[in-house]
């Protein structure tokens, strides 16, 4: 229709609008082609739809472009170029002929006179046709490109559209580091920026918002080249010039596809640039999946190159020492009493085969006795024996087996003796002895000498060859002999602890508590100890490992506080230490494990912050001075739950002294989850027990003092509760509670 404040104007006509609606009924496209020129004869003309013809067509032509009004959605705008061979008349009337011929559209315009080139003025002129349509949605327009000519604002338009599609976009001047609000005038990665600059917005919370912005004033808006979903595609790629973090870095768009903008998170990845790796020569670097260095380091270790499976240089040197060249079975003989690595002492003791599985296959069972049992084999015993070479067929010690006993003897002999007999001249005769007695009875030889027969000699240590250091001359079931060590650790109960008994160190009795040895296991690791090690409650420092170091896990020791013991061990080398700590589930040092926490061995510290002087006999403590809990004067009878001088997080039987001075009064102590304790009346004239608690009677006596022993489970808080009854006419003049210890089960 024509714009009612405007002569000129456009519309569909009757054929056009029945058409159009057609198409859009059957969902096919509506398609004008061409356009119509005419000059209505010289006259002003005024469109209507009935129209079938222009009132004087001069020229048509196919259509350029087709469009949509970017100002009205509402609007078509249909488009030709006049070339400058074509003209000499008035252009005063349009229409839009659509592919099947159908006079679909008319229009009016101011006249304009569009001149032939041989008239002395030629030029392009545009037409353009604007068209009120509903629905512009199933328009399409196909375009010959041989007999269409383009404007220049059409080319333009179309290289940029085109360019923006690529993923190559243009650089920005910084990449965020951070959210921000995206709008105003703002700081990003240390660059302060002003309107109209080029912003990579990556790291926002909600990943629909990132992309690539303008900064402005107000609300920031998307980039002419990425805001549309045809121009945001995987892959895209983006420069930033400056920026502290990524100034002179790629981005790359990773979100794979389909991508709607405004909707679908957009994740971007550096593909190059700064990596915060130093320039340097480095002898070991990571890298990224795309190849990038992001860090660099010189180890000088080979656990350092991350080679697990080679020995370190402190490990060469020992075992280099330790190593032999004596074939396994050789026997040595060693003129001190300690055994080297490498071999074992000739003592006839039994050993597994598992553990010594080369030497059992060379002696076998030479030297077995019967009673080694399955699995095991024996030593020969060389202790106190001179060695003999084997005979071996030469027949000086025949019939002997190699490794054989052989006792102590005197090769056979006689000893010759002259006497004198006067009856033959004088001479002397040769007599032998039988024995240790003379052939005729008339003498005897002594015997002389100790036990054995013997040389001079060293006294050594033989010892055998069983085993070649750092590799075995044969193969050691190292199953089998992990399984024996699995079995000696499964052989201390689950949840059990040993020994590690508590005492106050003699030199620093007021911060320095030492543990003795012992051995634990929790539910899984074991540790032994074999020596005494002393645990600073230090005041300030971290954690240190050994004999005399901090073992406070966190923080330094406080005034009024509980520290629970605990047995660590070192994963690599299972040495046994200690950790003290006031919570139930400690911060247990870099590269060590949790064994166990010793029940009954808690410290206590004062108000001053020194530790509360104490004897430990494992699982049960005792102060060294009574430590008073409670003190309640005047009243008659009341309940009272009371904080007990037991550490907390854990239930324990605690132990007490309760006193009374009053007469006619008990005083009972329970554990807070026990029920109350009834009293049907405290009798006269008579001394009252009660169970878990203590009682005085009624005398002549103005008041009555009394303390007794009494024991109560505590609650987790460490509590018990203190219930104080006073007969009918008395009066409580004080009550105490003492505690003397307890025992953690």
């Amino acid at each position: 229709m024509v714009n009612q404040n405007s002569i000129f104007g456009g519309m569909l006509t009757n054929a056009g609008a029945a058409k159009k609606t057609n198409c859009d009924a059957l969902g096919i496209p509506w398609q004008p082609s061409h356009m119509l020129i005419g000059d209505a004869n010289g006259t002003d003309p005024v469109p209507s739809p009935t129209q079938a013809k222009l009132i004087n067509q001069v020229y048509r032509a196919p259509l350029n472009q087709l469009y949509v009004s970017p100002t009205d959605a509402n609007v078509l705008v249909a488009e030709l170029v006049l070339p400058p061979d074509v003209g000499g008349w008035w252009i005063r009337e349009l229409a839009l002929e659509d592919i099947d011929g159908v006079f679909s559209a008319v229009a009016n315009c101011a006249p304009s006179y569009k001149p032939l080139l041989v008239q002395g003025s030629g030029r392009n002129q545009v037409v353009r046709m604007h068209i009120v349509t509903s629905n512009t949605a199933n328009i399409q327009l196909k375009i010959d490109p041989a007999v269409v000519l383009a404007t220049r604002e059409y080319v333009d338009t179309s290289i940029v559209a085109a360019l923006n599609k690529q993923d190559f976009k243009h650089s920005v001047q910084v990449a965020t580091t951070a959210q921000i609000a995206l709008s105003g005038l703002q700081t990003v990665d240390g660059v302060a920026l002003a309107a109209g600059a080029r912003v990579l917005v990556k790291d926002q919370a909600a990943g629909k918002e990132n992309g690539i912005y303008l900064v402005a004033a107000g609300a920031w808006p998307r980039a002419a080249d990425a805001d549309t979903s045809i121009e945001v595609t995987p892959g895209l790629f983006v420069h930033v010039e400056q920026g502290v973090a990524s100034g002179d870095s790629v981005w790359q768009l990773i979100t794979d596809a389909p991508i709607t903008l405004g909707t679908t998170p957009l994740a971007f990845e550096m593909i190059a640039g700064r990596t915060g790796v130093t320039a340097g020569t480095y002898t070991k670097l990571t890298v990224d999946k795309n190849g990038r260095v992001i860090a660099g380091t010189s180890p000088t270790t080979l656990a350092g190159y991350g080679i697990t499976d080679a020995y370190s240089k402190t490990e060469v040197d020992s075992k280099v020492a330790q190593a032999s060249s004596l074939p396994l079975g050789s026997m040595v003989a060693f003129p001190k009493g300690t055994v080297p690595p490498g071999f074992l002492e000739l003592d006839g003791s039994v050993q597994s085969t598992a553990t010594y599985p080369d030497l059992a296959a060379y002696l076998g069972t030479s030297f077995n006795k019967g009673d080694e049992g399955a699995g095991n084999f024996r030593l020969p015993d060389s202790r106190g024996e001179f060695l003999r070479g084997w005979d071996h067929g030469r027949g000086v010690d025949a019939g002997r087996g190699i490794g054989t006993w052989q006792a102590d003897q005197f090769k056979a002999h006689s000893h010759g003796l002259k006497t004198k007999e006067a009856a033959a001249g004088g001479g002397f005769t040769t007599m032998y002895s039988s024995g240790t007695q003379l052939d005729d009875g008339s003498a005897y030889i002594q015997l002389q000498g100790g036990t054995e027969t013997r040389p001079r000699n060293l006294a050594v240590m033989w010892c055998i060859k069983a085993w070649n250091a750092p590799i075995n001359q044969g193969n050691i079931d190292i199953a089998a002999l992990a399984a024996q060590i699995t079995q000696g650790i499964q052989m201390i109960p689950v949840d059990f602890a040993s020994g590690f008994i508590m005492s106050m160190n003699a030199t620093s009795p007021l911060s320095v508590v030492d543990f003795g040895p012992g051995r634990a296991r929790g539910s899984g690791s074991a540790a032994w100890s074999e020596s005494v090690i002393s645990c600073v409650l230090q005041s300030a420092g971290a954690w240190s490992a050994g004999s005399g170091g901090n073992k406070l896990d966190v923080g330094g020791r406080a005034a009024g506080a509980w520290y629970h013991a605990y047995v660590i061990r070192k994963v690599v080398g299972g040495e046994r230490d200690m950790l003290l700590s006031s919570s139930m589930t400690p911060s247990v040092p870099n590269g060590y494990e949790l064994v166990l926490r010793l029940r009954g061995r808690s410290i206590k510290t004062d108000a001053t912050g020194n530790i509360v002087p104490f004897l430990n006999y494992g699982r049960s403590t005792d102060f060294k001075t009574l430590q008073r809990d409670m003190r309640i004067t005047g009243g008659v009878t009341r309940s009272t739950t009371v904080t007990v001088s037991v550490p907390p997080g854990v239930s324990v039987v605690s132990r007490h002294y309760a006193a009374v001075t009053a007469e006619n009064c008990v005083i009972l102590v329970r554990s807070p989850d026990a029920d109350e304790a009834v009293l049907g009346g405290i009798a006269n004239n008579v001394t009252n027990s009660y169970a878990g608690g203590i009682g005085t009677g009624n005398s002549a006596l103005a008041g009555e003092n009394l303390a007794a022993y009494c024991e109560s489970r505590t609650n987790t808080a460490g509590q018990v509760v203190a219930q104080v009854y006073v007969g009918g006419g008395y009066t409580l003049v004080e009550a105490w509670l003492y505690t003397q210890g307890w025992t953690e089960e």
